[in-house]
């Protein structure tokens, strides 16, 4: 079986996380895409953000230790497998992630997006009903009240 390897990145801010609505997909996403033969997951989420809706953010995960001399690379909360009934399924590398400035302005990308939310845990569960989805975004939420 061959994989395209792929991210999506759940921002949240006070207690709301970031949807686009994907102007191909016809549908509300989390930023996110393809992870390019030159970067690491963690740089594609970086990246990603920041090119579909102009914000720098920190990645959240679990803490890790670090090793001498070897690059560790942010870990995704996790990785799933998400079925393309067109081509090759996807290793989608999730990962959760807040503002590096609370006052930034979402600047959307309109190539990739024609809307953009912050959904509320009312909003996601009224509004989204792919469980996936419902689920990742409701996550994010609970993981910033640990």
């Amino acid at each position: 079986m061959s994989y395209r390897y792929t991210c999506a990145i759940f921002i949240v801010k006070n207690q709301k996380v970031l949807l686009i609505e994907h102007k191909k997909l016809k549908r509300w996403l989390p930023p996110g895409g393809r992870i390019e033969e030159d970067e690491t997951p963690d740089e594609a989420a970086l990246r990603e953000v920041y090119e579909e809706v102009g914000l720098r953010v920190k990645l959240l995960a679990p803490t890790h230790k670090t090793l001498a001399n070897v690059r560790i690379i942010h870990p995704p909360i996790h990785i799933q497998v998400e079925h393309n009934p067109h081509g090759a399924d996807n290793l989608d590398f999730i990962y959760y992630a807040e503002l590096c400035d609370n006052s930034a302005f979402v600047k959307l990308n309109q190539k990739e997006a024609s809307n953009f939310e912050w959904f509320d845990t009312k909003m996601i569960n009224e509004r989204i009903a792919e469980d996936e989805l419902k689920i990742n975004a409701l996550r994010a939420l609970e993981f910033l009240n640990q």
